[in-house]
């Protein structure tokens, strides 16, 4: 659990990317293009539950890939409830809900990472999932057999954040909703600026 724990600070480095930035405050070309290239489509199918979320390369070690993502992305829902917001759920009835509850209790999580997706050169390989914690919300994903592997950002080097520091966000909001076609969606790309830092009761931030 110990780089799950460290692994949690890949979350400042995306949203600090500014750091990188040019003089107009924008991204370089090549510091953009090797964020969007360490940034995955997280894919997630239990049964009849299809999940999406945003994935983060950390560490790349030959084909091989360990990817930070969020573990509500990758785990089962705790509650299941009629009319409730998890996909596949909405209108079903009390019996149907409840073989559909005993249904996933029974079944394992399939774990999918997309590489350049929604682009011409994507490529889809199955994850095994290394570790989670509930809290900070973090999950860590292996994968093997990447033709291209890209460089990892690298999260030990985190800058400390400030309020108004310019920040940068990359993943895949509202999953295949973006999609332009029946594939998988490309990558979306926001700017902000930190607002507020939270400190936990030893001093240490706890949020941005």
């Amino acid at each position: 659990m110990g780089l799950l724990r460290r692994a949690s600070t890949v979350w400042l480095v995306l949203t600090l990317a500014a750091v990188a930035a040019r003089g107009d405050d924008s991204l370089s070309p090549d510091t953009l293009q090797r964020l969007k290239d360490a940034t995955v489509y997280v894919k997630t199918e239990i049964g009849p539950i299809a999940m999406t979320g945003s994935g983060f390369v950390i560490d790349v070690t030959g084909d091989g890939a360990l990817i930070a993502t969020n573990h509500h992305v990758i785990a089962k829902p705790k509650v299941l409830e009629v009319g409730g917001f998890v996909p596949g759920l909405r209108g079903r009835d009390q019996l149907a809900l409840r073989k559909l509850q005993l249904d996933l209790a029974k079944t394992e999580p399939k774990l999918a990472v997309v590489f350049n997706s929604g682009t011409g050169n994507e490529q889809s390989i199955k994850a095994e999932l290394v570790g989670g914690l509930e809290e900070p919300d973090l999950a860590l994903l292996r994968v093997e057999g990447i033709k291209s592997p890209p460089k990892p950002i690298a999260f030990r080097y985190s800058p400390k954040p400030v309020e108004t520091m310019s920040l940068y966000m990359l993943g895949f909001p509202f999953g295949d909703a973006l999609a332009t076609n029946k594939g998988n969606p490309t990558i979306t790309i926001g700017k902000g600026s930190v607002s507020s830092i939270r400190n936990d009761e030893a001093g240490r931030i706890s949020k941005v």
